[in-house]
């Protein structure tokens, strides 16, 4: 204080100064609420399946509508789940009346070739270029238990083409002898069981040329014997045999005729004894030409020999 130098005194120039390793902090400037760091528990928590905090609540989430959907497709499949209806035939038969017959395109009553029952084609002459043979209108019967299915069976289209055995056991010509069905609109209607009489047409056309002897024809052996009665030359053994049938069926669903996708089904064996027309009609043929005698003979030997 008067000019001589004082003491050093470490307190008061601390106080004074501070140590010179401080410096003063510098100032906390707060840029956002963000920053601040979170201190509760329910912030700090994670969240699931974006928007749930718990894995529980997300499982279930995802779980209830998922088993929601699958139940759902799984009730639609057992509920409308296809089954395979019980099906069933009679054997031909020859019906009384064309309104027995359902009523399917092409054939339809009061405007259709098919007709029940024979209708025969004789030639009057014994020209060569003459064709014997004669249309059988059949029915059958189908029935089809469609209880279990929630939809209508139905078809397009169904073709049949029937094969008939001859006596060896081989199919004869279907050139020759051949049985046919061709329908159309065809309908089973669901949660019913229906019986539906469909049309059959059993045909044979063969030249008169081949008619040498009916042993020359397999179809009028197969006939002769089927209905035991003697054709020409020929004498059945008197077994009387059925005709022995075989179907293949198509059948062009609606649901699967985008796809073009038909159903194959083998009918058979059916069994058709000979109707009493078709015996009478055998017998008409024998007497038409069998009792010709042997100049009838000749004379059809002749006209086979010119065709």
């Amino acid at each position: 204080m008067n000019g001589h130098p004082q003491p050093y005194n470490g307190q008061a120039q601390g106080q004074a100064y501070g140590p010179p390793h401080q410096q003063e902090a510098a100032p906390y400037h707060l840029e956002s609420q963000d920053a601040l760091p979170t201190t509760t528990k329910s912030a700090r928590r994670h969240t699931y399946c974006c928007c749930f905090h718990t894995r529980r609540t997300c499982c279930l989430a995802v779980l209830i509508p998922l088993f929601a959907i699958l139940f759902t497709i799984a009730f639609l499949i057992f509920w409308f789940w296809p089954y395979m209806p019980e099906y069933g035939r009679s054997d031909p038969y020859v019906p009384t009346q064309s309104g027995n017959v359902a009523a399917f395109a092409p054939y339809l009553p009061g405007n259709s070739e098919w007709q029940p029952g024979l209708r025969p084609a004789v030639p009057q002459t014994l020209d060569p270029s003459a064709t014997l043979g004669f249309a059988y209108g059949l029915g059958m019967d189908v029935w089809v238990n469609n209880r279990r299915n929630r939809f209508d069976i139905a078809a397009d289209r169904v073709d049949v083409v029937g094969k008939i055995k001859g006596e060896d056991g081989q199919y004869v010509d279907t050139n020759k002898f051949n049985l046919t069905v061709n329908m159309v609109n065809v309908n089973f209607p669901k949660n019913a069981n229906t019986t539906v009489p469909i049309p059959l047409t059993l045909r044979y056309s063969t030249p008169l040329s081949t008619l040498t002897s009916a042993t020359r024809d397999p179809v009028l052996q197969l006939l002769s014997s089927s209905c035991n009665q003697k054709i020409l030359s020929y004498t059945p053994s008197g077994a009387s045999p059925p005709l022995t049938l075989d179907f293949n069926v198509n059948i062009a669903p609606r649901i699967l005729r985008a796809f073009n996708v038909p159903i194959k089904i083998n009918v058979g064996p059916v069994n058709l004894p000979c109707p009493p027309e078709m015996k009478a009609f055998l017998a008409d043929l024998d007497a038409k030409f069998g009792a010709l005698g042997q100049v009838g003979a000749g004379v059809l030997e002749a006209v086979r020999g010119a065709g």
